[in-house]
């Protein structure tokens, strides 16, 4: 499940920044309880959370999610050979 990896990203950036629930909700737009359940894997954030949430902290959506980039044509023809 990448939504519980992605939910240890945004609990780690919250730990490294020293930023609280509280502030982090009023920079998104949302309710503290709407972040706390962001970071307990509750809920998951609409696509336009993600967005914020990405300008907010700096990553980008893959990394909130925890996804792999994806990989270019050129790589993945050279690996199979």
């Amino acid at each position: 499940m990448a939504y519980i990896s992605g939910v240890k990203r945004l609990r780690k950036y919250l730990d490294d920044t020293k930023t609280s629930q509280k502030d982090f909700a009023r920079q998104c737009g949302v309710s503290q309880p709407t972040v706390s359940d962001w970071v307990t894997g509750e809920i998951m954030p609409s696509i336009e959370k993600l967005k914020i949430m990405s300008n907010v902290t700096g990553l980008s959506i893959d990394e909130l999610l925890d996804h792999e980039p994806p990989r270019h044509a050129d790589s993945v023809a050279h690996s199979s050979v």
